[in-house]
Formats: C-alpha cells, structure tokens, sequence
C-alpha cells in the first residue's frame, strides 16, 4: 500500500501536462485543487503551500484509496541518508497548551523530498484546520521543518468541498479503480 501512495504522490507533485483540475481555489497562502490524472494515478484532492524559495507543503487525499498523505519538498534540507523509509515526529501547536503530535514514517524521496503515507484524515484534518504551527522534527542533524497554518481553516473548508465534489464525479478510463 505504501508504494502505491509514494507512486501518487511522486505523479501529484510532477503536475503532469496530461492531468485535468476539476476543482481549483485560492486561499491566502494555500491552493486547494482537485486534480484528474488521465494516467495510471488516482484523482486526489491537494492543499498546497509554496516557499518563495519553493519549497512546497502539500496535503494529499487520494479519493480512491481515500487515503491521506503528506508530500514535502523542503529546499533547506540535504539529508544524507540512502532513500527509504525512517520516522520523524510531527507536532501541531496551538494557542495555550493546544498541541497535537505523534509519530510517523516517512518515505526519503531525495535528498530535499519526503512522503509521508498513511496519515489518519479526521485527527490530523482537525488539527490543521484549528492550530497555529506544523512542526516536523526530523531525526539525527537534519534540520526541522516548520509550517504557519495562518488560513489553514479556510483551505480545508476548500479541501473538503473539494473531496465532496470528487466523490459525485466519475473520471476517465485511466484513473484506477472506482470511488467507495
């Protein structure tokens, strides 16, 4: 299963020529899109978040699988490591003593690049839709990441109108399998 997200997400980021936006919003910081892939991919609805450095923050729900999953490209970052799975903490910060965390596999892309498969929707959607700050805490020397969720409420909102919108659509005869 976990291939089969990397594999979405790898295709999701490469934004290929041949995909087609079903839905699209713009929200402060954040673009909320739904996205048609006519090839061997899953329709999926996206929340991005681009650094003027362009680094890119991406929550990915797979309305197939309906699986969530998070894709990062942080430009920072020259992890070493050989490419494979580790584990990092990720923690939500709020106002007060509001905080969220947990501990999560990763998938190293490359040497600026993770996936992070197999997120649970309804926990870390609510906490990204109330809370101030994303943190990953990545293992060893690498650098920490950190993530403003200023806005974040109003992109999940688009995200899920989005999801609702790609539950009533039927796609192409590329996309795999049928929607739950």
């Amino acid at each position: 299963m976990k291939s089969i997200i990397f594999g979405a997400a790898l295709a999701l980021t490469a934004l290929p020529a041949n995909a087609e936006y079903f839905y699209q919003s713009d929200v402060g910081n954040w673009t909320v899109f739904g996205e048609a892939p006519e090839i061997e991919l899953n329709p999926a609805c996206v929340i991005s978040h681009v650094w003027q450095d362009g680094s890119e923050f991406q929550l990915i729900y797979d309305l197939y699988e309906r699986e969530l999953f998070i894709w990062f490209r942080n430009l920072e970052w020259d992890i070493a490591d050989v490419e494979g799975y580790y584990t990092l903490d990720m923690v939500v910060v709020g106002s007060g003593n509001g905080v969220v965390s947990g501990r999560l596999d990763y998938y190293l892309v490359n040497k600026n690049t993770i996936n992070v498969p197999g997120i649970e929707p309804g926990t870390l959607m609510e906490a990204f839709a109330g809370m101030n700050e994303l943190r990953f805490i990545m293992p060893g020397n690498i650098q920490n990441a950190y993530l403003d969720l200023q806005g974040s409420r109003a992109a999940s909102m688009e995200f899920f109108d989005c999801i609702n919108l790609g539950d009533t659509m039927e796609f192409g005869e590329g996309d795999l399998g049928t929607p739950l």
